[in-house]
């Protein structure tokens, strides 16, 4: 896509929840070649990032479009976002809270991967799992996880409800984060809990970076929400916010702290060397497996 091309579609740009009209650009966002733990070619245009005024969401436009998305996961490196328990303070803060709740029974995990969430509550739970990649999710099946749907936009045709939804690290990947979440809330039964973990685009280090930030460079990642987009998607679903917590995704040690602060200055400072010295580091340590031709054009 050339640079004309870019600048065309980006011209009308509205957020994809709210359909505000002229977003604030926050700025552009690097070229990616890398997604799913593939390598792309060609990259994929970085597009730019964008706020909303009114619902406070930041997305990244323009983006693949979800068809585009789906069959470059389906070809992802099925080790790509395997994760321990020990290592989740997400997860479990999660499985603290799915304890104290009065209904707990049926826990529906959405993007599960591997199931080492469902795995590490207790075997008394009925455990279900929505996955795009076939080989992790036959693993969460291995690990106790019956698969009801490789995509969550088939929950519509599926027929249980669940006592408790979780989806960690799945809301940055949506297209219509709203309109995810109310497909979600159709699979509740009535007095059930929807249990959201994602990036906060509130954060006082991406304040600080902007479209610099690390987590926005990741092609995968096109919708970014706070607290206030959670208030105001709470109030648009009826289903207010009961609790909230803000967390580092894993628990750091002092050297990964310090780690990643030099590799988000660097990247502010430098973005186009940062990039290439991860692109090497890629090829060193990862598979050299790549991607083409599942996409052409942004949505």
């Amino acid at each position: 896509m050339t640079a004309a091309s870019i600048n065309q579609a980006t011209a009308h740009v509205c957020c994809p929840d709210c359909g505000l009209e002229s977003p604030n650009l926050v700025g552009h966002l690097p070229h990616a070649d890398f997604f799913a733990g593939r390598v792309l070619e060609p990259a994929i245009p970085g597009g730019a990032l964008y706020s909303c005024n009114n619902c406070h969401l930041h997305f990244r436009w323009p983006r693949l479009s979800k068809q585009q998305m789906d069959e470059l996961y389906e070809v992802g490196e099925d080790d790509n976002w395997t994760s321990a328990a020990s290592k989740r303070r997400d997860w479990q803060i999660a499985a603290e809270w799915i304890q104290a709740l009065p209904q707990n029974e049926s826990i529906l995990d959405i993007a599960c991967f591997d199931g080492r969430f469902l795995e590490s509550l207790p075997d008394r739970h009925q455990k279900y799992g929505v996955e795009i990649q076939p080989l992790a999710a036959e693993r969460a099946t291995q690990r106790g996880a019956r698969i009801i749907a490789d995509n969550f936009e088939k929950l519509d045709s599926v027929c249980e409800t669940f006592s408790v939804i979780t989806a960690f690290d799945i809301l940055e990947h949506t297209h219509e984060p709203l309109r995810f979440l109310q497909q979600l809330s159709h699979r509740l039964q009535p007095g059930g809990s929807l249990i959201v973990g994602t990036g906060n685009s509130q954060a006082a280090t991406w304040r600080l970076m902007g479209s610099d930030y690390w987590y926005c460079s990741t092609i995968e990642h096109i919708s970014f929400i706070n607290p206030k987009w959670s208030l105001v998607a709470g109030n648009a679903l009826g289903m207010p916010v009961e609790r909230l917590e803000t967390l580092s995704h894993s628990r750091a040690s002092v050297s990964k702290v310090c780690r990643e602060t030099v590799m988000n200055l660097s990247y502010r400072a430098a973005p186009s060397i940062t990039q290439t010295m991860l692109r090497r580091y890629r090829n060193l340590v990862r598979s050299k497996k790549r991607t083409t031709d599942c996409y052409t054009s942004l949505g």
